[in-house]
């Protein structure tokens, strides 16, 4: 198991997450929703709405994983966005994805 699954898993089981791009969208918008993370295959329709609303909301996100691997890390049927909800866990995610700076619209890199 990777280390960035072991912390989505772990904010799973703390209750520390939201499934799908409305949750995670409505989240953001209230700025209580510190990280999204899309899955790859997500579809483009799903990421484009992501990452507009990020950057108008000054959210982060980061692309991860595959819809079946974030189900399976997750425990829940095709998860293709989920967001972060505890600011602690979002910036140990994003550290273990690779130092959680911003990047262009907002991509954590």
């Amino acid at each position: 198991m990777h280390k960035m699954d072991g912390m989505i898993g772990l904010s799973v089981k703390a209750g520390k997450v939201v499934f799908g791009s409305e949750q995670a969208v409505m989240l953001l918008r209230t700025g209580r929703l510190p990280l999204i993370i899309i899955a790859e295959d997500a579809s483009e329709r799903t990421k484009k709405l992501i990452r507009d609303k990020s950057a108008s909301f000054n959210g982060k996100w980061i692309a991860y994983g595959t819809v079946e691997a974030l189900s399976r890390t997750t425990g829940k049927n095709r998860v293709a966005v989920l967001g972060i909800r505890d600011k602690g866990l979002a910036e140990a995610i994003l550290k273990i994805y690779g130092g959680g700076t911003i990047g262009e619209n907002n991509e954590a890199k």
